[in-house]
């Protein structure tokens, strides 16, 4: 994508293949706590992926990558000592790191000499195989999680969809970009809410809540990969989401924070913002004067 289609005379202009230039927001401040992707900031997860990172089927899995391509792996980290491999950590680097460099095209020939090019497609079955056990296990796995990362974002979801049913919004489109674990919490809610098969997202993929008006009723489908995989009455949709919605006292409960240190942020973030808003208003103000001179 070239840079002068976002900067100056252009910068609102379409796009080649009509595709245009928006803002859109990762996270919304306030709700900054439910990245748990950092253990940090929710720490009673610690626990949670402890327990995850013993379970059989992770430890059936590593010993069997050890067993296959344990020799090669320590050449390529030019060590003698077998033990890094039985390390949690160690193999989740392998597995997600070979993921992202075929994904980017990189040079992978030093993997490809050791393990053979034969293998390479067996090493990229067992790369995914590795990271749905980590996505569906490490994260989520029988614990309350799912909710916990989802529920701002449902609550969020609902409010934009009820926006448009009563035609408070012209809003068409929003876009969150996610990491696989958090579509990995966003498929397990779909799981607990609709049972919906538990499909795992790879990379630069998209996943869809489409909103749609048919016979003056208003329906929801969920779209992966050009497949739909529910498709509901928005009013059913709403009532089986808000089942599994957690509250602020519930998930800060669950992560052992304290609610008055939130609050607290909450209120000196909506501070800060209206300031900066305040701002950036007073600068449009004078801008506006300077040149009506």
């Amino acid at each position: 994508m070239e840079l002068k289609y976002f900067y100056g005379k252009r910068a609102n202009y379409s796009l080649p293949n009509r595709i245009n230039v928006f803002p859109f927001h990762f996270f919304y401040l306030p709700d900054h706590h439910i990245q748990l992707q950092s253990r940090s900031n929710c720490p009673n997860l610690k626990k949670f992926r402890g327990d995850v990172e013993k379970r059989d089927d992770i430890i059936l899995f590593i010993n069997k990558l050890t067993e296959k391509y344990g020799n090669a792996l320590m050449k390529l980290e030019n060590t003698t000592n077998k033990t890094f491999l039985y390390d949690y950590m160690t193999t989740y680097k392998y597995m997600d790191s070979f993921i992202s460099d075929i994904t980017d095209g990189r040079n992978l020939s030093k993997l490809k000499e050791l393990i053979g090019e034969e293998n390479m497609d067996d090493f990229k079955k067992m790369s995914f195989e590795f990271l749905y056990l980590d996505w569906n296990g490490t994260n989520y796995f029988n614990t309350k999680i799912a909710q916990v990362t989802m529920s701002y974002t449902f609550r969020r979801i609902l409010r934009k969809m009820n926006a448009v049913i009563n035609n408070q919004t012209r809003l068409k489109y929003i876009i969150y970009s996610m990491h696989d674990n958090t579509i990995g919490g966003f498929e397990i809610f779909n799981n607990l809410a609709f049972n919906t098969s538990l499909e795992y997202t790879y990379f630069a993929e998209n996943v869809y809540l489409e909103l749609y008006l048919l016979n003056e009723t208003y329906y929801v489908r969920l779209i992966s990969n050009d497949v739909i995989r529910l498709d509901i009455p928005f009013k059913e949709f709403e009532k089986k989401v808000k089942k599994f919605l957690l509250t602020d006292e519930e998930i800060a409960e669950f992560c052992g924070w304290d609610k008055g240190k939130i609050e607290n942020y909450t209120q000196l973030t909506r501070l800060i913002i209206f300031i900066v808003n305040t701002l950036l208003f007073l600068l449009f103000i004078i801008n506006y004067v300077y040149h009506m001179k």
